[in-house]
């Protein structure tokens, strides 16, 4: 063993010492809460990282509004934006009743480009569906709606699944 690493294993050595009695100076004057409270946030497990789903809503040919994918299933408690691909505009979503992004029930909701929201509000019995509408706000100011005879994609129905 050279002489480098045989001095880093003595100081690795000496500090494991110090930190031992360091933990053991701090049990004993540690109340049986504060001793139970550090081990258990040793023993947790870190949270899981919530699901971002991220809905992109683009031009349809006939010039509305639409998002470019199926609209996913959402859970309680998961993370949704609304973004889009078109250069310069800026994507939204409105939801004319009840959205799945409000705790209470006021009604027109409406949430813009980039917005991260959690969805916290699972459907009641017999209200399986947040009805949403795309729109895009073009880089000349234009505001762009969706299409009234493609409703599946012009926004369409957010489903919920309670928690």
């Amino acid at each position: 063993m050279s002489i480098t690493a045989e001095h880093k294993s003595t100081a690795n050595e000496q500090k494991s010492a110090a930190d031992e009695q360091k933990t053991a100076n701090w049990d004993k004057g540690a109340t049986n809460e504060q001793k139970s409270a550090a081990k258990a946030q040793k023993s947790a497990t870190p949270p899981a990282t919530k699901v971002l789903h991220n809905i992109v809503i683009i031009l349809d040919s006939d010039g509305y509004a639409q998002r470019e994918r199926q609209m996913p299933e959402l859970r309680y408690g998961e993370l949704v934006q609304y973004t889009t691909t078109v250069p310069g505009a800026k994507a939204s979503m409105k939801f004319p009743d009840l959205s799945p992004y409000r705790t209470n029930d006021d009604k027109a909701t409406e949430i813009f480009d980039s917005q991260i929201m959690e969805v916290v509000k699972p459907y009641k019995d017999g209200q399986m569906n947040f009805e949403g509408r795309c729109f895009l706000e073009l880089e000349d100011g234009r505001k762009v709606g969706w299409n009234p005879n493609n409703y599946a994609l012009g926004g369409g129905d957010h489903r919920v699944q309670r928690p």
